[in-house]
């Protein structure tokens, strides 16, 4: 699909007072999720990995769809609507029910932390499915990886950070950082935050006055 489809559908599904600004805090997140994994990606290529990056952008750009469904219209986290653990599992069934292939559907399922296990839901008491919910292929690592360096908040995150707030919830957290790390290297995200931090300060002042 081309960009301007994926807006439309990003659109679709946002709602409430502040539906269009909700749309560019999830696609602009989602657009600087992307440009972090095509520098991991050219760090594979550099080691002759090939990545299908049609497949790769086109999941980045709709793996956080799940989110509008999590907030009522003021932007506040909505107490009848599905909790926030829940939008990479909603974003699953949007896609899929859209008629996306599920090489592109699995994308906003197995994103969240480094991917979900069995063992995680049952030992958090997850309101999840009883499943694993991880990252499989090469570009769905790519993304869960990447995601980790950028916030809707909005705010970007170092490695360590990362590592050390994901290795609160579970020790595999911890070793899948350290094995993304391994495997993709530390992306170089200077030029990105120069770019984007005017933006990120935009919506963080949005956020804050409503």
């Amino acid at each position: 699909m081309k960009k301007d489809d994926l807006i439309t559908l990003h659109s679709k599904y946002s709602n409430g007072k502040y539906k269009n600004e909700w749309v560019d805090i999830v696609w602009t997140h989602s657009q600087i999720v992307l440009l972090i994994a095509l520098k991991i990606v050219k760090n594979l290529e550099k080691k002759e990995i090939n990545v299908d990056k049609t497949l790769l952008e086109e999941g980045i750009l709709l793996h956080d769809i799940g989110v509008y469904s999590c907030y009522d219209e003021e932007l506040n986290p909505d107490h009848s609507a599905p909790q926030y653990i829940q939008h990479g599992l909603l974003g699953y069934e949007i896609l899929k029910n859209e008629g996306f292939d599920e090489s592109i559907s699995r994308f906003a399922k197995s994103h969240t932390g480094t991917g979900l296990t069995k063992e995680d839901i049952v030992k958090g008491s997850l309101p999840l499915p009883k499943e694993d919910m991880i990252p499989i292929t090469l570009e769905e690592e790519i993304l869960c990886y990447a995601d980790k360096f950028h916030t809707k908040y909005p705010a970007f995150s170092s490695f360590e950070e990362q590592k050390l707030q994901l290795a609160k919830y579970s020790e595999r957290n911890e070793y899948m950082m350290e094995n993304f790390c391994k495997k993709f290297g530390i992306p170089d995200t200077t030029d990105i935050q120069k770019k984007y931090n005017p933006w990120n300060q935009k919506i963080d002042k949005f956020l804050s006055n409503i």
